[in-house]
C-alpha cells in the first residue's frame, strides 16, 4: 500500500514538474522581444489635415501642428505643377497661414512640409492641395 502511494505522489510531482517547466519556458519566449527597443523616426510626418477656407480674395490654410517642427509652405498659380508664380514661406509657431490679395476664379495650388527642428530627423513629404478663391 504504501508502494502504491509513494508511486501515485512520484506521478503528481512529476506532473507538477512538466507543468512548471512548460511555464517557465512559455514565459521565457513572450518576454524574448525586439520590440523593446525605443526607435526614433528619422523623418517627419506630414502636416495632418491640411485644408483650405476660402473667402472672397483670402484664404487660410491650416493644418494640425507637429512637435519639434516648423514649416515650408509654397503657393503657386498652378494645378498643381508648382511651375507658375511660385510663393516660398517659412512658418515657425503657427498652425495657419493667410494668403490675401488672390484672384477671384483663379486656380492656386499650396503645399506643405515639415521641417525638423532636429538635423539628425528628415523632414516630411509634401500635403498638397488647391483652391480657388470665389
Amino acid at each position: 500500500m504504501n508502494l502504491l502511494i509513494n508511486r501515485l505522489n512520484y506521478r503528481i510531482m512529476l506532473k507538477y514538474c512538466y507543468i512548471l517547466l512548460l511555464s517557465v519556458v512559455m514565459v521565457s519566449f513572450a518576454s524574448c522581444s525586439d520590440d523593446d527597443d525605443v526607435r526614433v523616426p528619422n523623418q517627419l510626418f506630414r502636416p495632418a489635415v491640411f485644408e483650405a477656407d476660402v473667402q472672397m480674395d483670402y484664404v487660410v490654410l491650416s493644418w494640425i501642428p507637429i512637435k519639434g517642427a516648423t514649416y515650408y509652405l509654397e503657393v503657386s498659380k498652378d494645378d498643381l505643377l508648382f511651375q507658375t508664380d511660385i510663393q516660398k514661406y517659412n512658418i515657425k509657431d503657427a498652425s495657419e497661414f493667410v494668403l490675401d490679395n488672390l484672384e477671384a476664379g483663379k486656380l492656386y495650388s499650396a503645399r506643405i512640409k515639415s521641417v525638423s527642428i532636429d538635423p539628425n530627423i528628415q523632414d516630411s513629404e509634401f500635403a498638397v492641395l488647391t483652391f480657388t478663391p470665389r
